[in-house]
């Protein structure tokens, strides 16, 4: 493997794991937002029994 297909390879790899991580980024804000939602619709639930 000459240097120019090492260096190809390299950057190959580093795009992968970037988008790994974006994805688990975006994993994570979606985890986030479903448990503000949970939380909120507690909240208003309880509200309404109330």
């Amino acid at each position: 493997m000459d240097t120019k297909e090492a260096t190809q390879t390299i950057i190959n790899k580093v795009d992968e794991v970037l988008e790994e991580l974006a994805l688990k980024d975006k994993i994570t804000v979606l985890q986030d937002t479903l448990f503000m939602l949970d939380h909120y619709l507690d909240e208003a639930f309880i509200e309404a029994n109330s």
